[in-house]
């Protein structure tokens, strides 16, 4: 069960939200033209190979509905923007789109926008397409940019979505198509923002009780709770897309519904399918698992700045103690790999040269004892907060009481869990979807950060950062962000132990879809799909 608010972390949305829970380039010029690659995005280099967002395994044929079940409830609205009530994000997906997006492969690439350009880190210049249309006819423009910068910030507050460094009062209309953006820093993190998932256009006056966006579907009726249809974009800019008729888009917000309704036919896709129904998709020749490497990761999370977590020492025990592959076999039933104690793997600047953590009782015994804490007891506090996330609380309880570390566990319900006392935990569990380095440090480690759950404020981390996200040079960027990743893997107060899979569902004669790092189905790209 994914919870939490995946919009904010811009993550796979199957399940109830963080905020459900709450209830709330040249001579120092980087030019990113319709297509290409981003350049100078977290560390991403740029390429001059364009490459398909999908490689279908036949000839994509018109016609036909797909029926898909997800998740979702009663308050379920089609607003990209506004986290509650729930967003129905598999629907957003089909109606919206973003300036630029990542691709399959965590490429970010333009995409409403034909041209972002910065000359310094502090002022950028963002061009849109020609001749793009809403849903309503109405052509895509600098306003419709300008309003939706104004309206993400407004509804979410700039630090939840990471543009505090964006000038709202500065922000100017050069013409129809081009806004210049002032920043109050530089950030060079402004181009994976705009790539962020759900980071979406939307039209001025935007209202989400009729929602009209750019993407390959628009909203035929939608019953909160029920089901929401879809009709194909007749004048969809993507020439050719999207193949399909239509969506049908099922609320079942039960896993074992949408196994059910898979099974039974009366949905061709499902996300989310739990992993004891893999084999059971995989024996069943009119059925196929989709099953997506990703960037999203499940740490154990401590406080930096209380005892005994404040000593360094005891914080590498801790990451010592975890047996990494047993923590995926039995928590993620196999459905997962290694990590190494820092995020974004996908971005070009993840440092693979650190040496691999692995369990080591033996060093763990000896760092708690040198720290005067060999007969460690602590409480970790967890929550049914994401699939399996309880069952790798007791993964970890028992690989600690093999060094004489006692972890009693707490299991507070959800609300409780993200109420009040939520960022205060000394020890806890989290969840992180895939981002670029830079823009997940901002959120979870820089001091001002909005989910820096660790409360990790060191200062020649702040600096390596700091000096990173206001450097526009790839080379020299990445260097500064393997300094940060190597200040983190030494004495960070995360034990990212493993990155988990999406694993979804589809009917066998449902093509087009492809692994997605950073989304489940296919990052929900049913503008690519068709029916064999």
């Amino acid at each position: 069960m994914y919870t939490r608010d995946d919009a904010e972390r811009g993550g796979s949305p199957s399940h109830p939200t963080r905020r459900d829970v709450l209830k709330k380039g040249a001579a120092g010029s980087i030019v990113l033209g319709a297509g290409g690659v981003i350049a100078a995005c977290g560390g991403s280099k740029a390429s001059t190979t364009a490459t398909s967002a999908t490689t279908p395994t036949a000839t994509p044929k018109r016609g036909g509905t797909v029926r898909i079940g997800s998740a979702g409830g009663r308050n379920d609205v089609l607003d990209p923007h506004n986290y509650f009530p729930r967003t129905a994000f598999c629907g957003v997906h089909q109606l919206f789109e973003g300036l630029a997006r990542r691709d399959a492969k965590f490429v970010p690439r333009m995409f409403l926008a034909e041209e972002v350009t910065a000359e310094k880190a502090d002022v950028w210049t963002i061009r849109v397409r020609q001749g793009v249309e809403f849903h309503n006819g109405k052509t895509v423009s600098a306003d419709d940019v300008m309003f939706t910068l104004r309206r993400i910030i407004t509804l979410l507050g700039a630090d939840a979505r990471g543009y505090a460094s964006v000038d709202l009062k500065r922000m100017k209309k050069l013409d129809d198509r081009t806004v210049r953006l002032h920043l109050k820093r530089p950030d060079v993190t402004i181009l994976a923002k705009l790539a962020n998932n759900l980071d979406y256009v939307v039209p001025v006056g935007f209202d989400p009780k009729k929602p009209v966006g750019t993407g390959p579907f628009k909203l035929v009726s939608m019953t909160p709770g029920e089901k929401m249809t879809f009709a194909r974009n007749p004048n969809y800019w993507q020439s050719g897309k999207p193949y399909l008729d239509g969506l049908e888009i099922l609320t079942l917000t039960d896993a074992t519904a949408r196994v059910n309704a898979l099974l039974g036919g009366q949905v061709q896709a499902i996300e989310g399918l739990p992993f004891g129904q893999v084999s059971v998709v995989k024996a069943n020749s009119k059925l196929k698992v989709l099953e997506s490497e990703t960037g999203q990761f499940l740490p154990f999370v401590v406080r930096v700045d209380v005892k005994p977590w404040s000593d360094v020492r005891v914080r590498q025990a801790l990451r010592l103690l975890a047996d990494r592959k047993q923590l995926i076999a039995q928590g993620l039933a196999g459905h997962g790999r290694v990590a190494n104690d820092i995020f974004s793997p996908y971005d070009t600047s993840y440092n693979k040269d650190l040496q691999q953590r692995n369990q080591d009782l033996e060093q763990a015994k000896s760092l708690l004892k040198a720290a005067g804490q060999e007969n460690l007891t602590a409480t970790l506090v967890t929550s049914n907060i994401y699939s399996n996330i309880v069952d790798l609380a007791q993964v970890l309880v028992q690989q600690a009481k093999a060094a004489g570390v006692t972890l009693k566990l707490q299991e507070l319900d959800p609300t409780v869990f993200f109420g009040p006392r939520w960022l205060s935990y000394p020890l806890t569990q989290d969840f992180w979807t895939n981002r670029d380095y830079l823009t997940t440090a901002g959120l979870g480690l820089a001091p001002n950060g909005a989910y820096n759950e660790t409360h990790w404020n060191d200062k020649e981390w702040g600096d390596r950062y700091s000096e990173a996200v206001a450097t526009l040079d790839d080379n020299k960027r990445t260097e500064l962000i393997h300094e940060c990743q190597r200040i983190e893997w030494e004495r960070g107060g995360n034990v990212i132990w493993g990155f988990a899979n999406f694993v979804d569902a589809l009917a066998a004669n449902v093509a087009g879809l492809e692994p997605d790092v950073s989304q489940p189905l296919g990052g929900y790209g049913f503008g690519n799909a068709f029916l064999t």
